[in-house]
């Protein structure tokens, strides 16, 4: 679903469904493959503690992994439908966007617990964050754009984005 470019490593995650894959960026050799997932959607990296976290939607989970080894160690209840998820260095949270359920998952990666759920009102697609503190974004079913504090974990700002229909990927010029 979701491809994730680790520059820092020169990895590249490419999810597969049931697997996800991880390939050397220059010279294209895949170094892992994490197996057993139910449907894998991407993976969002947390280099200061040294793991992954992989969204499995039918499952309902974030598979927490070893950067270095690639071995599972663990993992964290979402909701239904989990989809992007990201990590957001502001809040030092992971954040898992969950479709069917209309919400997002707050998890804290130093102890692989959740911190909190905010309901976004329609389906979260690929979001982005600043950096700074704010995520973004795009809720499909609702033709908006929503901006969430990632430390309050408040909605601050929703815009509507019509007569654009069903947005769902989001870059950012930082």
């Amino acid at each position: 679903d979701y491809i994730y470019f680790d520059n820092a490593a020169r990895r590249v995650y490419l999810s597969h469904g049931v697997d996800m894959k991880v390939m050397d960026a220059d010279s294209n050799a895949i170094v892992a493959t994490m197996t057993g997932f139910k449907r894998n959607h991407g993976v969002a990296l947390v280099p200061d503690l040294g793991k992954g976290f992989i969204s499995d939607g039918e499952a309902a989970k974030a598979i927490v992994f070893d950067m270095k080894t690639f071995k599972i160690t663990g993992e964290v209840k979402t909701d239904k439908d989990t989809d992007y998820i990201l990590y957001d260095p502001a809040s030092k949270h992971v954040f898992a966007f969950n479709g069917s359920a209309h919400n997002i998952t707050v998890i804290d990666p130093a102890n692989n617990s959740v911190v909190g759920t905010v309901s976004v009102s329609g389906v979260p697609e690929q979001p982005v964050a600043d950096g700074k503190g704010m995520i973004y974004d795009n809720i499909e079913t609702t033709n908006e754009v929503v901006a969430l504090d990632s430390r309050s974990l408040q909605i601050k700002a929703r815009w509507p984005v019509a007569p654009c229909g069903m947005p769902v990927a989001m870059g950012m010029d930082r």
